[in-house]
């Protein structure tokens, strides 16, 4: 089975895709595990690389794409590669030792932090980057215990996307969601997932920085190729970490003239659910 990876619309709950427990690939000594399967939260159709409106987005593994599993051990950061065959639609040991039947894990995939994590807490450490790009976000698995009759997991995303909707006379550009004056002012940057005492995902805590407040869509606008707006409503989407924001807005550039330009205030606050599109209920007008 390839990866999905599946966005819900904030109003529907998730649903987990089912899993059957393939054979798991095993070396001479059967207690050690070289092959998994990975499956993504929520999604069950092939489709690649799409948004469908009301559903989410849908993605699937690239082949060779790596995920890092992580003993579930305090002190141990030390993580074993797994890479993607598209062949077997599964996911094979490329580095590091294999895992051992019986021992609890954890995978992440995405954007990563690589060390200094793992000392005083069992936790996977993740960063969102400001670029907008849906291709790395991060996931990461509840913890697992592995097995020779097939070990698998599921995978959760850790962020939200924002969806706004725009629509006008104009051909804009350079294009990001912007907050201001926040009491939370990181829309994106490093963070950490620590699980609970069933070794779900649980608590994600920010780690403390300079500010992020702008991201930029998942589609890029640049001079050479705008967005033409329309009376027709378009979505623009936006990545984001989990959290509550005060005063957002979307600056652009505009044809011809350069430059920021910002709409009014979208909303006194946005919330941001992890797993979710939150979508502003009405379109932004830009004239």
């Amino acid at each position: 089975m390839k990866k999905f990876m599946f966005l819900l619309v904030a109003t529907t709950v998730w649903m987990v895709t089912a899993c059957s427990k393939d054979d798991a690939v095993l070396t001479d000594n059967e207690n050690l595990i070289t092959e998994l399967k990975l499956y993504i939260e929520g999604s069950d159709t092939r489709i690649t690389n799409e948004y469908v409106p009301g559903v989410g987005f849908k993605f699937k593994w690239e082949n060779t794409e790596p995920v890092y599993v992580y003993p579930a051990e305090i002190g141990n950061s030390s993580a074993t590669i797994f890479r993607y065959n598209e062949e077997t639609e599964t996911f094979t040991l490329d580095e590091g030792p294999a895992l051992v039947a019986g021992n609890k894990y954890y995978a992440v995939n995405g954007d990563m932090q690589y060390s200094g994590f793992n000392s005083g807490k069992i936790c996977a450490a993740m960063e969102l980057k400001g670029n907008g790009l849906l291709g790395s976000i991060p996931m990461v698995s509840d913890i697992f215990t592995a097995t020779a009759e097939g070990t698998f997991t599921t995978l959760h995303h850790m962020i939200g996307i924002v969806e706004i909707p725009v629509k006008g006379s104009l051909e804009i550009y350079d294009i990001k969601m912007s907050i201001y004056k926040s009491t939370d002012e990181l829309l994106y940057g490093p963070f950490t997932v620590e699980f609970d005492g069933d070794g779900k995902v649980s608590t994600i805590t920010k780690t403390a920085g300079s500010s992020k407040t702008s991201m930029q869509p998942t589609v890029k606008y640049n001079s050479s190729s705008r967005l033409v707006l329309s009376e027709t409503d378009q979505s623009l989407f936006f990545p984001a970490l989990p959290g509550t924001y005060d005063k957002v807005k979307i600056t652009y550039s505009i044809k011809d003239l350069g430059g920021g330009w910002e709409t009014e205030n979208l909303s006194t606050s946005l919330t941001v659910q992890r797993g979710k599109i939150n979508k502003k209920s009405t379109a932004v007008t830009i004239n």
